[in-house]
């Protein structure tokens, strides 16, 4: 699977990927390009278009990838009716994520974006008519992400978040796989109950 904010995926990039990439999963916090640049999800050039999220999507269909959507639901994106978008886009999977604040990783920058748990269900709710045309929608909120994602970090260790920070394991080749794992804190009945386990 690869995850990107598509900004430099384009046909020829895809064509190279095709036989050895089951999942594209773009990452996309609006369908309004001024939300966009508002999160700081453009280039120096702008926000992308939806067109191109929408052309991106039906390419990578042709070529035998899967389609999902990541998205980010905060404080500027609460209130948006995504749904004629993703209905364009057509992914398999949308995964809808509350805005979730890490100590020692987003302190200082999040706090604007938070919204609360009924925000964020409202959102889910205006959304979840879209699993009537095949879009499976996917709500994860702030409790359901905590613990629930093995995760491994660029010195090999994993890590967690059921603190409410990053905690870290020891490294994986020096330890071994086991008591790495054991270092940190993993929730799978979470990680269930969020739709983690599907058709891959």
């Amino acid at each position: 699977m690869l995850v990107t904010n598509a900004s430099r995926l384009d046909r020829r990039y895809l064509d190279g990927l095709i036989g050895r990439l089951d999942w594209l999963a773009m990452s996309i916090d609006s369908g309004l390009p001024a939300t966009q640049r508002e999160l700081v999800r453009a280039t120096a050039r702008g926000a992308l278009s939806n067109e191109h999220y929408i052309s991106t999507a039906e390419f990578a269909r042709k070529a035998g990838i899967r389609v999902k959507v990541n998205t980010v639901v905060g404080a500027l994106n609460a209130h948006e009716n995504m749904a004629g978008f993703i209905e364009a886009v057509r992914p398999e999977r949308w995964k809808v994520l509350q805005v979730l604040p890490v100590e020692g990783q987003n302190d200082g920058e999040v706090e604007p974006l938070l919204i609360s748990r009924r925000a964020f269900r409202e959102f889910l709710e205006r959304h979840q008519y879209l699993a009537q045309n095949g879009i499976a929608v996917v709500g994860e909120d702030n409790e359901s992400m905590t613990g629930s994602y093995a995760m491994v970090d660029p010195a090999g260790r994993f890590f967690d978040n059921t603190a409410g920070r990053h905690s870290y394991s020891r490294p994986i080749l020096s330890e071994g796989i086991d008591a790495a794992w054991g270092d940190i804190s993993f929730h799978l009945d979470r990680f269930v109950d969020r739709g983690g386990v599907y058709q891959w």
